[in-house]
Order: structure tokens, then sequence, then C-alpha cells
């Protein structure tokens, strides 16, 4: 249980307002350090009463939601907490000033450094409060030194929350669930989500390797679209394209136009848009970025955003590509740089709980070829290892033309690898990806095509769920609209415009 320590001893010698506004930010931009910080520090640590105050503000939110507030959720807590009274307006004023100091620290580089030292105060505080206990124990004629020693051992002991070691006997229920992955559907049954056993769970990163000009941003910008439709929050990140284009690719997936009709259906466009605006509970959140000089903290101080400061946890990061970012600022050794923004990604899809999906290109024998493997992927092939799935986009001139291409997987650490899907349809004009025109399935002479059960379904809609699409890939409309339109199984489209 979390206490507030009162002691009236000096705990903060030569740290002044600086550090303790790094530490208040520190506290709130991660959860593991804050959760084992505020069950230990006195409040009177800070010295000046606003900063004490919203670290109370901390404490009595995460007693009644367990979980560390953003700092939308303390500005609600200080107003209801010290809001009351004739200088209740004033107390609140002066906090929110601090707040906005706090923010201008959430993405500082110092904060590893300010955790740090934070471990060491706060150990120093457990050790000396364990002593004060056991003097007084002694003092009182109750000599019990097994608990002495036990009370000292986990003073000295103690450190920020991190990862521990498991047994396989660990969660055996959980692991063994239906339920044991988190997949995002991509709403692409037949190209992705059927032969990946219902798309990328969350934690883990998938990437498209393509060459220049085969449809990386249609396949991204689709897959982002639908997971928004789906209900789930996505950050569409994009460095080539203007907003525009990013836009109206978004809007032809919304409205089952090709991007070359949407001018000419202007009404109905904006309609529809309005509707979806108006009814779906996912968010979608696009940011173009510089293509160069940006920095995959860059892309992670984005995200930090969202969750602290915003209260807005990210589904799925939609990165369109990962080429066009950089580790460090200045790049010396460009392919160690490569693998390690592809790590850092990994991480942060691990430790934020998102599904990753991003691109790479490939080098010049990827270009115009009907399939090609791994090693055709461009700069560090250690991008490969790192990532959970790598699926292959193939195109000839001849697929082009034909609106078709052929979707290898590369490499699946959760299923069967080595297929490809020859001549799928794919529509960079309409973003339209996967039906049975045409498609054939190919397999590598080593696999028996009949261990692999891969229904072909025809994509005609996007928002029409199929009765036996078990991905769970149904339209999360907003409960308090009132639509003889929606029911749980289908969504159709093209009644949208008569009920506006």
């Amino acid at each position: 249980m979390i206490m507030i320590m009162t002691t009236n001893n000096n705990l903060n010698p030569g740290l002044g307002a600086d550090f303790q506004i790094q530490l208040l930010a520190a506290i709130i931009s991660d959860p593991n350090f804050g959760l084992s910080v505020l069950a230990q520090l006195p409040s009177n640590f800070f010295d000046e009463s606003y900063r004490r105050m919203i670290f109370e503000s901390i404490i009595k939110f995460y007693k009644e939601h367990n979980k560390i507030p953003c700092f939308d959720d303390i500005k609600t807590r200080v107003l209801l907490d010290y809001g009351s009274g004739p200088d209740g307006n004033t107390r609140v004023d002066f906090c929110n000033a601090v707040l906005e100091n706090i923010l201008r620290h959430i993405k500082d580089d110092e904060l590893l450094v300010v955790k740090s030292y934070a471990e060491e105060i706060v150990k120093e505080i457990m050790v000396k409060r364990a002593i004060e206990e056991s003097q007084l124990m002694i003092s009182q004629g109750r000599k019990d030194f097994n608990y002495i020693n036990n009370l000292l051992s986990k003073a000295l002991s103690w450190n920020i929350k991190r990862s521990t070691s498991f047994t396989i006997f660990d969660d055996l229920d959980e692991n063994m669930s239906d339920n044991y992955r988190q997949p995002i559907p991509t709403g692409l049954y037949e190209a992705i989500d059927a032969p990946t056993n219902g798309g990328p769970s969350r934690g883990e990163i998938f990437t498209f390797l393509a060459p220049l000009g085969t449809g990386k941003t249609t396949l991204l910008t689709r897959i982002a679209n639908n997971a928004y439709i789906s209900g789930h929050n996505v950050l569409h990140i994009f460095f080539e394209d203007t907003k525009t284009q990013i836009s109206r690719k978004h809007y032809a997936c919304m409205t089952d136009l090709a991007q070359s009709e949407l001018n000419q259906n202007r009404q109905y466009v904006l309609e529809q848009i309005k509707y979806f605006e108006q009814t779906l509970v996912g968010k979608l959140f696009l940011h173009r970025l510089p293509s160069v000089g940006t920095t995959i903290e860059d892309l992670y101080n984005i995200i930090k955003d969202y969750k602290y400061v915003k209260g807005i946890d990210i589904d799925m990061v939609v990165l369109d590509y990962i080429d066009c970012l950089s580790y460090e600022r200045k790049v010396k050794d460009r392919l160690e740089d490569e693998k390690m923004v592809m790590r850092k990604f990994e991480s942060m899809a691990y430790e934020e709980n998102f599904v990753g999906w991003t691109a790479i290109q490939t080098n010049r024998t990827g270009i115009n070829k009907e399939s090609f493997g791994v090693d055709a992927m461009g700069g560090s092939i250690d991008k490969a290892k790192i990532a959970h799935g790598i699926i292959n986009l193939a195109r000839t001139r001849e697929q082009k033309v034909a609106n078709l291409a052929t979707i290898g997987f590369g490499k699946m650490r959760m299923v069967r690898d080595g297929m490809d899907i020859v001549d799928i349809h794919f529509d960079n004009d309409k973003l339209s990806i996967g039906t049975n025109y045409k498609s054939a399935f190919a397999f590598k002479d080593d696999i028996d095509p009949e261990m692999i059960n891969i229904p072909i379904k025809r994509e005609e809609n996007p928002f029409v769920v199929k009765d036996d699409f078990k991905m769970n890939y149904n339209p999360l409309i907003k409960e308090d609209n009132n639509l003889e339109l929606y029911n749980k199984n289908s969504l159709d489209v093209n009644s949208i415009n008569e009920l506006i």
C-alpha cells in the first residue's frame, strides 16, 4: 500500500527545483519507475508546496485508479483537491504552471540520470527507515534479530522495478489460453491475416520488404485505415508524401472509391468522412516528419506525448518507412545505425504494447521480380533478424499493369514461412488488396500445400465483416449513436449517404 511519508528529515540536500521537476517528469513518463518511487518517497522530499501538491495528487490518483495519471488527469485531480476555498484558484493556477514546466522536461535525455540518482536516494531513505525501526525495537526490548536482518536486507536490496526472471510454469493457464496472442488484424484476410494467424500481435513488429514504386505506402495506409476502422488508436508516420496525398489515400480507403474518383464524388466523400468521424471510437493520427535528421527517439517522444500527456494509448504504429529514421543525428556507421533503429522500434513496441508496421526497401535485385527472398534487403541484414515478420511485396511490370502482386512470407516467428501468394489483386489507385481474382498459392517444393489451409475470400468491401471471419474485425461504433444502418455483423457503406 502506498503511504505518503511526512518525516521532517532533510531528504534532498543540494537538490534544487530543476531536479525535483525532472523527477516528477520521470514519474509521469515511466510507470514502472513511478510506481516504485511513489511507494517509498516521502512527499516532503519536494520542498516547494506546489510541487508537493502535484506529487500527492499523483499518489491519490494512483490509489483510486491503480495507474500513474497523465497530465490532464493530474490537472483534474489538482482542481479537485486544491481548487476549493478562497485561495483555490490561485493554488490551481500555480500548480498548472508547475505542470507546464514538468511537461517541458518530459523528453529530457537527462531523465535517465535523474532516475539513477533517485534510486540511490530512495534506497538511502529505506535503509534509514529500517535502522530507525530496528533501534526502536531494541529499545523496547523486542530483540527479534531475524526480523531485523530481513528488514535491513530488504532495504539494501531494493531497486527500481525491472524485468525479472520467470519459469515456464508461471502463468500456465494464460500461456495456454486461446487468446495468448493479441493480434490486430489488418483486414486483408487473404493477403495477410489468414497466413499469419490473425496478423501481428501487440509487442511485435512486421515489415514489408519491397523495391521502390511497388506499393509500400499503399499497403501501410490500408493497414492503418483498417485498424482505425476496427476501433483502434493508430499513429501513422510518413516522410515522403504530402499531408494531402496521405489524407486522400485514407479517403479512398473509407469510401471504397479510387483516388482518381474522389473529386468527382466530392459531396459523397465529405459526408462519408464526416459520418466516420462522428461514429468511430478509434483515432487516426497522422504525422509527417522530415526525412533527414529525424531519429527513432523523436518517434518515441511522439508516442510518449500521446500516452503520458494526452492520455491516449496507441494500439498501432505504422511507420512509412523505417529507412528514413536514424538512431543518432550524426550517423557514423550507417549499417550499425539501421540495426539500432530496428532494435529500438522493437523495444518500443514491447514496452508500449503496440503493433508496429513498417517497410524496408530492397536493393536492385528486387526490382521487376515476381518473387525474391530476404537476401534482397537493402542496407543492414541485421534488420531482418530483429523483425517478428517480414512480408515481401514483389511486382513485375506485367503485374502492375494488371493490378496484381506477389505477397511472400520471408520470415515469420509465429507461423510457417516460405510461402508466396502469386497474382493477388493489388490496386494502388483504390488501395484495394486481396480478392480471389486469378489468385493461386505457390509453395516451396518441401512444403505440402494441403498442410496450410488458407481460404480465399473476396474483399469486395473492407467494411463488410464475413460471418466466417474469426479475426474479430468488426467496425466499432459509439454506443450512443442509434443508427439503424449498423449491426454487429456488417456495415454497408453504400447506404451511408442515404442516412446522412
